[in-house]
């Protein structure tokens, strides 16, 4: 089953999208390799494009006070997206798969408790998690590829009191 299925039964909630055109960013100058995107390329014109502001921005405009997740295609751009947030006053952390495993825990419990509101990560959060409060994706990694972008939007989808929809924040090109 897919997605979209699971929306329609209700297993899921439903998602609503938010496009945040960074204007110097252009996915046809990213370099690609296997097929999507490379993760150094993106980053670069993320970077570049001021894109953690523009992350704090519309999450600021359109989410205040919701528990938001972060995708970046590298621990750099992931740790920047922290630091932008905590910058302009919202508790956010940073996770990739060098923090250490006690570390990381605590980071995911305050996150479950609602105590950080936004976590940034790169490649912890895509598969084998699951936290229902997730109710808003900050997509700062692009790709070619549907099924990573389903699996990082789906994220948002899982039912939780009080929850009545996904927000997804892409920041695009």
């Amino acid at each position: 089953k897919d997605i979209l299925w699971g929306i329609k039964e209700q297993y899921l909630c439903n998602l609503r999208g938010i496009r945040v055109r960074l204007a110097d960013f252009d996915t046809s100058k990213l370099k690609v390799s296997h097929g999507d995107f490379t993760d150094a390329s993106a980053s670069e014109a993320l970077e570049e494009a001021n894109a953690p502001d523009h992350a704090v921005a519309a999450y600021q405009e359109h989410a205040p006070g919701r528990r938001a997740l972060i995708f970046t295609p590298t621990v750099s751009l992931s740790q920047q997206m922290a630091a932008a947030f905590v910058g302009a006053g919202i508790k956010a952390e940073h996770v990739d798969g060098e923090t250490p495993m006690d570390e990381r825990r605590a980071i995911m419990a305050r996150f479950h408790s609602g105590e950080t509101a936004v976590l940034s990560n790169c490649g912890i959060c895509l598969e084998g998690w699951d936290e229902p409060f997730v109710d808003t994706i900050i997509m700062a990694r692009p790709t070619k590829s549907k099924p990573l972008y389903v699996q990082a939007i789906g994220r948002g989808t899982r039912l939780a009191p009080g929850k009545t929809e996904g927000l997804v924040i892409d920041l695009v090109g």
